[in-house]
């Protein structure tokens, strides 16, 4: 009898991703002076592009008039590019150096953590990374704490497993829809509330219904939308 040769299987490192949430008070970002000349806007950021010199900001301000989005892209505080303009919401451009960033956009750059999501309004700001390492995320939370940044960390948890196929949608996107249908939100009817989602996943109701909403529109358009 031949017996077959067993080679061992490779250990491979398992990749503990955690997302850690947190609130930054008013006045500590350079985009606040858009709640000066818009107090009822909303701020989104829709992606982060760090380099080793710069950052490349794109987000979305809402509840805002033509007149107000071409004063904020003047202002030299916010010194932005509009890009686009969907309906009520603009979206605008902007780039920060390492000397002109805030402690924020510094530490970003700084460590190897990924902004998720970031909703801003006159009260504050909510925040929500995601880390590879707990070394990185705590060396990203360190370097803001020490730079004084009024911040209070919300929530910690671990991501939920990402399937192959995502859709079009983040995993933060993909995270906030799966725990709406465990805990019954799609039931009629509704068995939680969108306020219990967000607070156990520690950010604001108006980041996850944000979220939801992105997120069950790029799962219609990859599944049920023919091109």
């Amino acid at each position: 009898m031949v017996r077959a040769r067993v080679t061992p299987l490779a250990i491979v490192p398992v990749v503990m991703t955690t997302v850690a949430t947190f609130r930054l008070a008013p006045g500590q970002l350079h985009l606040d002076g858009i709640f000066e000349v818009a107090p009822s806007a909303t701020v989104e950021f829709e992606r982060v592009v760090p380099t080793h010199d710069y950052v490349v900001q794109y987000f979305w301000v809402t509840d805002i008039d033509e007149e107000q989005v071409v004063a904020v892209a003047d202002d030299e505080r916010v010194d932005a590019e509009v890009v686009d303009h969907v309906n009520d919401a603009y979206l605008l451009r902007v780039q920060w150096n390492r000397d002109s960033a805030s402690a924020l956009v510094g530490s970003l750059m700084d460590w190897a953590v990924t902004l998720l999501s970031a909703v801003g309004t006159c009260d504050g700001w909510a925040f929500e990374v995601r880390s590879d390492t707990h070394e990185e995320l705590s060396g990203f939370l360190g370097e803001l704490a020490a730079s004084d940044v009024a911040m209070e960390l919300t929530n910690i948890h671990r991501l939920l497993p990402s399937s192959d196929e995502g859709y079009g949608m983040t995993d933060a996107q993909r995270e906030a829809i799966v725990l709406a249908y465990e805990h019954g939100y799609f039931e009629t009817p509704h068995e939680t509330s969108l306020a219990a989602i967000a607070s156990e996943l520690g950010i604001t109701h108006q980041s996850l219904s944000s979220r939801l909403q992105r997120g069950l529109q790029h799962l219609v358009e990859e599944t049920l939308v023919e091109e």
